[in-house]
């Protein structure tokens, strides 16, 4: 069903490039190729060109293997270049590529392919959104044929994820007891008759509709149902119990390999820790000195007091939210472009998580740029931080302007290609502490220029920074017991005596997405700090414009290549 991955279609490569730029070039369209034969369903969410009649990947163990060797034979090749010897716009894709590749190598460690359970990246999460993507890529090949193959591509899917999950298990890889758990009851609630993914295709034509329906009734939902089942039967009872990466074979190398996925820093985890440490001592100076203008002169511990108790006031209705949210939304891409270079028509629609999705998920963004310099903003209307005024206003400075969708945009429309789309790997998310660490830095970039509405931001931004980074090295280290690790979290909300199955959303992100949390601080600490940087050298030379343009247009690099272009600008002045 996926067509071979073969090195004859590599061997090929460079052969018709005249020029090094040519030969990079060849070399990502060949990664971004592999990337949708592999994963089809994930790809086509990044915009990626796929087949319609290629919903989802094979799945199995040798596609797998198929991938790796692929792209080993890409790096290989890719290293016989050059950068410095490039055009601007095929040493944006260089780095990118490069990058992706070298964190592919390191995560082998890992061996995710055998415990590919994950209850906030898996790809039931996806499918509804693929599916419906997939559906407007076919146009008037739509049909009962094309659907019925659809159907039977996810139970196929679904037939070779559960023998690389036994093939786990007899080799001490599992996804943790609790998250396959939770991700059985994720493919129950796709399969219950009702659910989102059932009324797919209502709006459809009559004979979509019954072709979509009957697809489900006979081949998805009965496949999903017993795949749920599958999961609390026969895997979970043997999967591992303990939280942490370090309950895994080579838990420190998979748990190194996390942070520089991540980070796209090889760090120690001690190291990470120490820098935590130093973080919290420099936050806890600018928490003060955000908070002076608007309390006067106050004790650390009254400053925090204070801060505790904005946002515990009646939740607004899921209406309420959702117009504030627009509302926000609108106004802050409009007050941020001063700060940027011009992104002509930039648009960002806000959408609602399926009822299915909210226990897992609070909010995100994705572009969509099959319609232009635009995005998708989807949120969960029962996330507490989103039912308060001040919190929701953070958050969608994160996740839409000054933050991911502003990030997107600069990306797609400055990517040094001239009046050619970027090519589509400076598009596809990668480097955590170049893309969180960026919306991290948003939210405080939006406060200090006076975006944000609710002025105490500033310090409740300070407040919270670089706490997180020591918790979840001594977490995944297994420095941190998880009892623990929960009793930190909750006496970091202000809440120490709750139950800890409170904390269990902090944990289980901890235990699945391995140095995440960590890039967030990292990466808005390095923004910052660049900015700062280029700013006291610049003088009234410095302009924000073109420090976020020399940032971001090379879409998600690592942060080394941030700091060489912030070197050469400063430079200029000398």
């Amino acid at each position: 069903m996926t067509p071979a991955l073969t090195f004859a279609a590599i061997a090929a490569l460079n052969l018709s490039a005249a020029t090094p730029d040519e030969a990079v070039i060849e070399l990502a369209d060949a990664w971004v190729e592999g990337f949708a034969s592999t994963d089809p369903l994930e790809a086509r969410l990044w915009g990626v060109d796929t087949p319609a009649n290629r919903l989802i990947g094979a799945g199995s163990l040798q596609s797998h293997d198929q991938w790796n060797r692929l792209q080993g034979d890409i790096l290989t090749r890719l290293e016989a270049h050059d950068p410095d010897q490039l055009g601007p716009g095929a040493r944006s894709v260089y780095v990118n590529l490069r990058h992706r590749l070298e964190v592919h190598e390191a995560l082998q460690s890992c061996h995710r392919e055998l415990w590919p359970l994950n209850h906030v990246a898996g790809w039931q999460l996806n499918l509804i959104n693929s599916i419906g993507l997939a559906a407007e890529a076919a146009g008037p090949q739509l049909g009962p044929e094309l659907i019925g193959n659809w159907g039977e591509q996810i139970s196929a899917y679904i037939d070779a994820s559960e023998a690389r999950l036994l093939a786990g298990l007899a080799q001490g890889y599992s996804t943790p007891r609790e998250i396959a758990d939770i991700v059985a009851g994720q493919f129950d609630s796709l399969a219950a008759e009702g659910s989102d993914l059932w009324t797919l295709a209502d709006p459809a034509p009559a004979d979509i509709a019954t072709a979509w329906r009957t697809t489900m009734a006979d081949t998805i939902a009965p496949r999903l149902a017993a795949h749920a089942g599958f999961i609390r039967t026969q895997y979970s009872p043997s999967a591992r119990t303990a939280l942490s990466i370090a309950a895994l074979p080579e838990g420190d190398a998979c748990y190194a390999a996390s942070l520089f996925q991540q980070t796209g820093i090889r760090f120690r985890p001690d190291t990470v820790r120490d820098l935590g440490h130093r973080m919290q001592d420099d936050a806890r100076t600018r928490m003060m000195a955000a908070a002076r203008p608007i309390w006067g002169e106050l004790t650390e511990q009254d400053i925090r007091d204070r801060l505790a108790g904005l946002d515990t006031g009646p939740a607004m209705t899921e209406e309420a939210s959702l117009t504030r949210i627009e509302a926000d939304t609108q106004r802050l891409i409009a007050a941020s472009q001063p700060l940027f270079p011009l992104l002509p028509g930039q648009s960002v629609r806000v959408e609602l998580y399926p009822p299915e999705q909210r226990a897992y998920m609070a909010a995100s963004y994705r572009p969509d740029l099959a319609n232009g310099l635009s995005g998708i903003y989807s949120i969960n209307p029962l996330e507490p931080r989103l039912q308060h005024a001040r919190s929701s206003e953070q958050v969608t400075a994160h996740e839409t302007a000054p933050g991911h969708h502003t990030q997107s945009m600069v990306a797609a429309h400055y990517s040094g290609q001239g009046d050619a789309a970027p090519h589509p790997i400076l598009t596809i998310g990668m480097n955590n502490a170049f893309v969180e660490g960026w919306a991290h830095y948003a939210e405080i970039l939006a406060a200090e220029e006076g975006l944000l509405e609710h002025a105490e931001t500033e310090a409740v931004f300070w407040s919270e920074f670089g706490a997180t980074l020591p918790l979840a090295i001594d977490f995944n280290t297994g420095a941190l017991s998880e009892a623990e690790t929960a009793q930190q979290v909750l006496a970091r909300r202000g809440t120490p005596d709750a139950d800890p199955a409170q904390a269990d959303t902090v944990l289980h992100w901890l235990a699945m997405m391995p140095g995440q949390i960590v890039s967030y601080e990292v990466g808005a600490d390095f923004f910052y700090r660049q900015r700062d940087r280029a700013r006291d050298a610049l003088g009234h030379d410095f302009d924000y414009p073109t420090f976020h343009r020399l940032v971001l247009e090379e879409g998600s690099v690592p942060l080394w290549r941030v700091e060489d272009k912030i070197d050469a600008w400063i430079a200029t002045r000398d």
